[in-house]
């Protein structure tokens, strides 16, 4: 099941829609249970443009799930992105409230802040103001708890939580950093 979903998301990654759909439904059905079938099946909705779609498969999922595992704090940011495409903001702002912010995240630090300060990136493309704090609650989370590089996804998030704030000194800083570190040779990612 595991490897039939990988296959379906690397499918849908490589635009090839109804190999990718097929693929994910198959390992999904085989083990509806997996988070990781799931999010495949999630991905599946939302590359393809389906957030109706997708909002119906996912949330009835979730519900049944166990939302204290790690991964469920990421498969409800992909629900919060689905009723924010569909323009359901209340819905949007309330799961983010309730299950994304860093204070409430089921999940590793590294998750919450990758979670957390995307969507409020694309609160800020749909011209939604963010909750009162809230983005200052991610950026204290980038500032704490990663102080340094670790790694070229990471660092995208940490830059996205300052600029958030608009802390365009944060921003500055951490660019800086890792130009240094660029030119250093310690940028796996490269530039």
């Amino acid at each position: 099941a595991f490897y039939e979903s990988l296959l379906g998301f690397i499918c849908t990654e490589n635009n090839l829609w109804d190999e990718g759909r097929r693929h994910a439904e198959t390992g999904f059905a085989a083990d509806p249970g997996s988070f990781h079938g799931s999010h495949v099946v999630t991905h599946v909705h939302y590359e393809a443009g389906d957030m109706a779609g997708g909002a119906g498969f996912l949330r009835p999922w979730l519900d049944q799930a166990d939302r204290t595992t790690p991964y469920s704090g990421h498969l409800t940011w992909h629900l919060a992105l689905f009723e924010l495409a569909r323009g359901e903001t209340e819905t949007a702002l309330a799961i983010f409230d309730a299950s994304l912010r860093p204070a409430v995240y089921p999940g590793a630090p590294r998750a919450s802040l990758m979670d957390a300060s995307s969507f409020l990136w694309r609160l800020n493309l749909y011209g939604i103001p963010a909750p009162a704090r809230a983005a200052e609650e991610v950026r204290d989370l980038a500032t704490a708890q990663f102080p340094e590089s670790t790694t070229s996804f990471n660092d995208a998030h940490v830059a996205l939580a300052f600029g958030n704030c608009g802390d365009v000194e944060a921003v500055d800083r951490w660019a800086a950093m890792l130009r240094a570190e660029l030119a250093a040779g310690k940028v796996p990612a490269g530039a």
